[in-house]
C-alpha cells in the first residue's frame, strides 16, 4: 500500500504532465465518444488542458489529476482510464475511453471542513477508494464501481453520510 491509507492513491503514481486535446460539447456522451477527426472534421470545439497521467503503456492512460482542479472542463475523474495519441512533446490527442469504468465517483460541495480522520474518511479508504477536496470545498470520493452502494449503505449506518453526496461524473 506505499503508506496510503488505500491501495487506491498507488494507481495514480508515478504520473506525468500532458496537455490533452479532446472534444467538447455541453451534452457530449463522453464514455461512447470515438474521437479521431481533427477539429475542422469535428461537430465539436477541440479544447486542451493540462492533466496527470500516469502511462499504463500502448496509448492507455489512467487520469491521475485535472491540473486546471475544478475549473476543468474534462468530463472525467481521477482512476479513470483513455486511449490517447502523441501529437508532440508533452502532448495528447484523447481517442477514446479505455474498458470499462472501474471507478464511481460521488461529489458535493462541502459548506465546511470534511475531517481527514473521520469516519466517512474511513469507510471510503476502507471500501478501496480515495477522496480530495479542491478549491476549498468541492468533494469528490471515488471506489471502485462495486463498493459504491456499499460504502453508501455503511455511511448511512454510521450517520456519516455527507449531506449532498450524489453519484458523479
Amino acid at each position: 500500500m506505499s503508506g496510503y491509507p488505500s491501495p487506491f492513491y498507488a494507481q495514480l503514481e508515478p504520473s506525468s504532465k500532458f496537455e490533452l486535446e479532446y472534444p467538447f460539447v455541453d451534452d457530449v456522451d463522453f464514455k461512447a465518444l470515438q474521437f479521431t477527426g481533427t477539429r475542422e472534421q469535428a461537430d465539436w470545439e477541440t479544447v486542451a488542458e493540462l492533466v496527470a497521467l500516469v502511462d499504463l503503456g500502448g496509448g492507455l492512460f489512467r487520469l491521475a489529476e485535472k491540473l486546471d482542479g475544478p475549473f476543468s472542463a474534462l468530463p472525467m475523474c481521477w482512476g479513470d482510464e483513455l486511449f490517447a495519441t502523441e501529437t508532440g512533446p508533452g502532448r495528447l490527442r484523447f481517442e477514446h475511453m479505455g474498458s470499462a469504468q472501474k471507478y464511481e465517483h460521488l461529489q458535493l460541495i462541502l459548506s465546511g471542513p470534511f475531517e481527514a480522520e473521520g469516519k466517512a474518511s474511513e469507510l471510503i479508504h476502507l471500501h478501496g477508494g480515495g477522496w480530495e477536496v479542491e478549491a476549498g470545498g468541492m468533494f469528490t470520493a471515488t471506489v471502485p464501481v462495486g463498493n459504491a452502494q456499499a460504502l453508501l449503505q455503511d455511511l448511512r449506518e454510521v450517520g456519516a453520510v455527507p449531506y449532498g453526496l450524489h453519484r458523479g461524473s
